[in-house]
C-alpha cells in the first residue's frame, strides 16, 4: 500500500546486518536480515534454545508476506485471506519481545532479544516479526 502511494521507493536494498550487540562479558549477537543467517547466529549463541529459536524464525516466515502495519486498512476480504496465518502465528504473537525472551534458557540471548530491532522491549512480537 505505501509503495502504491509513492511513500516507498520501488526497490529497497537492505544490508546483511540489521544490528550488532555486545554485552559486558564480550558476548556478541548480530541480527541478520536473512533468516537462515539469523537462525544460525541465534543457535550459535544458544544451541540449548533451538526449539524456541525455530518458533521465532517460523513465525517470521509465516508473516513475511503480510504487512501488519496495514491491518487498519484491511477490508473484509483481506481478513479472510490472512486470518488463518494469524491464527497459526498465535504461538508467538501473544508475546511482547521481553515476554518471549523469557522463554530462552540462555542468559545472553534472553538479554539481547527484547531490544534487537527497535530497542523497545514491550513491543508486541507481531510488530517485530
Amino acid at each position: 500500500m505505501r509503495k502504491d502511494l509513492g511513500a516507498m521507493p520501488s526497490e529497497v536494498h537492505f544490508p546483511e546486518e540489521l544490528v550488532k550487540a555486545e554485552d559486558q562479558s564480550g558476548n556478541k549477537f548480530t541480527v541478520y536480515y536473512y533468516l537462515e543467517r539469523l537462525e544460525t547466529e541465534m543457535k550459535r549463541i544458544a544451541p540449548e534454545d533451538s526449539h524456541t529459536i525455530e518458533d521465532y524464525i517460523n513465525g517470521i516466515r509465516r508473516l513475511s508476506d503480510m504487512d501488519l502495519m496495514e491491518v487498519g486498512f484491511w477490508k473484509f476480504r483481506d481478513w479472510i485471506k490472512n486470518i488463518f496465518v494469524l491464527i497459526k502465528n498465535r504461538k508467538v504473537s501473544k508475546y511482547t519481545m521481553i515476554a518471549f525472551a523469557q522463554r530462552f534458557k540462555n542468559p545472553a540471548l534472553r538479554m539481547f532479544f527484547p531490544v534487537i530491532q527497535y530497542g523497545w522491549a514491550n513491543i508486541p512480537m507481531t510488530l517485530n516479526l
